[in-house]
């Protein structure tokens, strides 16, 4: 590709490429855990862009493993 095909196609993108990273921040800047919230904005925006996207629930043995204990105020009951 040549450079100049390369700037116009980042410059083309740019604006929905931070809105998209706005959305993510956002929930950051609400405090807690937002993991769930996050994902769901991520769905999103993959499907936008022509992804087909499968949630996929956390199986009861993943719950208990030692990187999940590290997170205890982070349930994962009904998460993806």
């Amino acid at each position: 590709m040549d450079p100049q095909q390369l700037d116009d196609a980042i410059a083309e993108r740019a604006e929905a490429a931070f809105s998209f990273l706005e959305r993510l921040v956002a929930l950051a800047q609400h405090g807690g855990p937002c993991e769930h919230e996050a994902q769901g904005v991520v769905e999103q925006e993959l499907k936008r862009l022509g992804f087909e996207v499968e949630r996929l629930p956390i199986p009861d043995a993943d719950r208990d493993r030692p990187a999940r204990r590290a997170f205890p105020s982070s349930p994962t009951t009904g998460r993806f």
